[in-house]
């Protein structure tokens, strides 16, 4: 990765073990590798993951995805799994957390990063609390996203473009527990599609 230039960062998901605090114990003997410091400062995150997670963007399952596979890249996966952490922590294990809270930090927007600031986060309990926010009440919002799906119609947009609608909403559903069929998708597209292609 050493193509790779510019500064970011990010972090985080939840367990029992996350509630562990980022200080470390006087009689704690472990070193800080500087070089892994310089290696970590030269990622681009926004190379891994091109989005900001936000509230109205409906795009947590592709942030989701984007950033575990970043954390996976560069073995930080425990730091949002739920690993426990080491006992005592050793300075490498928060100098990686402290990388992968950065990383969340600048990957989500401001209204994400105020609801789930708290002192002394981990990495872990960062990842949880995103995560429960945007699967939360997840009953009512498949019912609404149930009836934006069914009703989308093609109107002016290309049939790329509308395709590309169709794919989103049903996505949406996958979010909230109700992944779609292929055959559901194609019949929801032929029932909305703009009455012009009718004999296509």
């Amino acid at each position: 990765m050493s193509s790779i230039t510019d500064v970011d960062s990010s972090a985080g998901e939840s367990d029992s073990d996350c509630s562990i605090g980022l200080s470390l114990g006087a009689d704690s003997t472990a070193q800080i590798d500087p070089s892994m410091a310089r290696h970590y400062a030269a990622i681009n995150v926004h190379a891994y993951v091109p989005m900001k997670l936000d509230f109205r963007a409906d795009n947590f399952s592709k942030w989701k995805a984007c950033f575990e596979a970043l954390c996976g890249t560069f073995e930080l996966l425990p730091h949002i799994d739920g690993t426990a952490p080491p006992d005592p922590l050793t300075p490498a294990w928060i100098q990686e957390d402290c990388c992968v809270r950065s990383w969340i930090y600048s990957t989500i927007s401001n209204a994400v990063h105020d609801y789930v600031m708290e002192a002394d986060p981990t990495a872990c309990k960062l990842w949880a609390g995103i995560t429960a926010r945007f699967q939360s009440n997840q009953a009512p919002r498949a019912i609404f996203l149930s009836q934006a799906f069914m009703t989308l119609t093609q109107g002016d947009l290309s049939v790329e473009a509308y395709g590309q609608e169709m794919k989103k909403a049903s996505d949406r559903l996958r979010d909230v527990g109700r992944p779609g069929d292929d055959s559901t998708m194609v019949l929801n597209l032929l029932h909305g599609a703009n009455p012009r292609f009718s004999t296509t």
